[in-house]
């Protein structure tokens, strides 16, 4: 399963590197913006939350790699104390306000979780559907 993730992730990664240069012609290239690794913030720590060190030794304690689950695993809880509620206190609503916002490893790893959630459950083409902004 460590190899699943390994290969979720490097594939995320070849997508954002690819761009949307691919997709100039497409009908919906004009509706649609594109996310950039080089738009916004690239280093300043904007949103944050500290999270205690005693949160982080229970997520580790509770999800061993031994007993890895694919749906249920200490990832998802990362997700939730290092992105999700950071996105939820900040307030924005705006994917691409956010997006401007994030410094550019928070960009990876939000591009990660796109991907990762939407391939896990329906697949690269319900990526690219509901999230054609990460292409």
């Amino acid at each position: 399963m460590k190899n699943y993730l390994f290969a979720t992730c490097i594939l995320s990664l070849f997508i954002l590197s690819i761009g949307c240069e691919g997709n100039q012609n497409s009908p919906y290239s004009e509706a649609q913006n594109y996310f950039s690794l080089d738009d916004g913030n690239q280093e300043e720590l904007i949103l944050y939350s500290e999270i205690p060190q005693e949160e982080l030794d229970s997520i580790q304690k509770k999800y061993s790699w031994d007993d890895y689950n694919k749906y249920d695993n200490r990832l998802w809880e990362y997700m939730t104390v290092f992105f999700d509620d950071v996105v939820s206190k900040s307030g924005i609503q705006e994917r691409e306000e956010l997006w401007l916002k994030l410094n550019r490893p928070q960009k990876v790893f939000w591009t990660f979780l796109a991907f990762s959630g939407d391939t896990d459950n329906g697949g690269i083409y319900q990526f690219l559907f509901n999230k054609p902004e990460f292409v």
